[in-house]
């Protein structure tokens, strides 16, 4: 079996008999070892290697360099760096030195939760909530980060029963109703949580629960009422209710 035991000798400057009393056996032995005679344990690879600072690979003449394995071979990353000039190789350093030194900080943490503005006035039964009030009363209200929610109401008496409960919070978009959604609007300046009906000119705001029919809403075409739509609840479009 072929190996470089020899030329390790030869680096050394020693004979066979010095290099074999330095690995602490016999001549005989080393000159069987270095012939290929005679195969050497594996423990006897593994101390010459560690003993005279070469790869166990370039022993068993399996590399080139006695001080690289055949498993060092550079990565695609290594080559791309050595083709750098100081330059560009100071710049990753840099970068890599930040990056080193963030992470040692602690990782950061994607966020889970996002903050959307929950407005306190909206109401679902009653005459509503003024604009004034609206515009001034909101907090900040925590959903899940991959939640379609650009705003939220708080539900306020029976009207919207069984659909929204009292006190219940609602999460909205900003965007047009269509027909039996149920809609965040404000009508002269007050609030209200309703099924959004409309056809074509005139728009009915009806309450879910129709013991209730005293909180629903009309606008007529021929009024001069001033209608805004705040957005939509979502995922409640519901069978139409009756409109009388």
């Amino acid at each position: 079996m072929m190996n470089n035991l020899k030329a390790l000798r030869e680096m050394r400057g020693l004979n066979q008999k010095e290099f074999a009393a330095e690995l602490a056996i016999q001549p005989n032995t080393y000159n069987n070892y270095e012939k290929g005679i005679r195969e050497p344990s594996a423990a006897f690879w593994i101390e010459v290697s560690a003993r005279f600072g070469v790869t166990i690979d370039w022993l068993m003449c399996a590399a080139e360099d006695p001080h690289k394995s055949r498993f060092d071979a550079p990565t695609r990353i290594e080559k791309k760096f050595a083709e750098l000039d100081e330059h560009g190789k100071r710049l990753v350093e840099t970068v890599m030195d930040l990056e080193a030194e963030r992470l040692s900080e602690g990782i950061e943490q994607m966020p889970t939760t996002k903050i959307i503005p929950l407005f306190t006035t909206a109401a679902a039964a009653g005459p509503g909530e003024p604009q004034s009030q609206l515009d001034a009363v909101f907090e900040d209200y925590e959903v899940p980060v991959g939640s379609s929610a650009e705003f939220a109401v708080r539900i306020s008496g029976d009207s919207m029963e069984p659909e929204l409960h009292d006190g219940e919070i609602a999460l909205c978009l900003k965007r047009k109703p269509e027909i039996a959604e149920i809609v965040v609007a404000m009508v002269d300046g007050f609030v209200y949580v309703k099924q959004f009906i409309t056809d074509g000119r005139n728009i009915y705001l009806r309450s879910i629960n129709r013991k209730r029919k005293d909180a629903d809403v009309d606008i007529w075409y021929t009024g001069n009422q001033r209608v805004t739509c705040l957005g939509t609840v979502i995922h409640r479009k519901i069978p139409l209710v009756s409109q009388w």
